[in-house]
């Protein structure tokens, strides 16, 4: 599956196991993701700043691209009355709208065409369909993805899980099926991501193995990851 970094859609990698109590950060309280250039953390690639409520659901976005200043936006959200999105405002218009029956979640745009279909079981996403691709997640037993199918064939998994440390994009899981690219649904943190580095349907290349590193700050919260899989490193701040 093709990644690349689009304007609201962000990267975000995670990962390693023990028997600790995973950290946990209060409610009512913002977060925000830097994305630099890994040889050089001062040229920032775009920001983006989560704002949430006593409830911990995000009722804020604001996103800053400086590659593409145009792209710069503000986001606020809607919810039922269960706490399931239902709307993401940006900028003051409608851009898309959540139709819930019961676990399944019906994404669409702003002129009402279906972007992509979820479906849920017991709070975990186990599938979404979109453009005749259905993606299934399977998770390990701390409830964590552990490998992604595409119309049945595994295609990436991900390893040695460090039960300790929240991934920071776990708590934007509010607003989850509409930034699916933040893997806000990966409790934990991976070390380990085994995938084809491949664009499309390309598969001569071998399955190769990534590895992500972590920094740990106060209150055991991660605040930054890098990767050699991309060119990119993410810094967290709590506030």
């Amino acid at each position: 599956m093709k990644k690349i970094i689009v304007s609201v859609i962000c990267l975000l990698f995670l990962a390693c196991s023990s028997d600790k109590e995973t950290s946990t950060i209060p409610e009512n309280f913002t977060l925000k993701h830097v994305v630099t250039e890994k040889n050089s953390e001062e040229s920032i690639v775009y920001t983006q700043e989560f704002i949430m409520d006593n409830d911990g659901k995000v009722v804020q976005e604001k996103f800053q691209s400086m590659l593409y200043p145009n792209q710069s936006s503000t986001s606020t959200f809607e919810y039922d009355n269960e706490g399931r999105v239902l709307k993401e405002i940006r900028n003051k218009k409608v851009v898309y709208t959540v139709v819930w029956n019961v676990d399944v979640a019906t994404v669409k745009d702003i002129d009402a065409n279906l972007i992509f279909t979820c479906i849920f079981q017991n709070g975990k996403l186990m599938q979404y369909s979109s453009t005749g691709n259905n993606y299934k997640f399977n998770y390990d037993q701390n409830d964590n993805v552990i490998s992604e199918e595409n119309n049945g064939d595994v295609f990436v998994e991900f390893l040695d899980y460090d039960t300790t440390v929240l991934n920071p994009m776990y708590l934007i899981k509010s607003i989850g099926i509409l930034r699916m690219a933040s893997n806000p649904y990966f409790k934990n943190f991976y070390q380990t991501k085994k995938a084809y580095p491949f664009e499309d349907i390309d598969f001569s290349v071998p399955l190769t193995y990534y590895t992500y590193q972590k920094t740990i700050g106060v209150e055991n919260r991660i605040i930054k990851i890098t990767n050699n899989e991309n060119n990119y490193t993410s810094k967290f701040e709590y506030k």
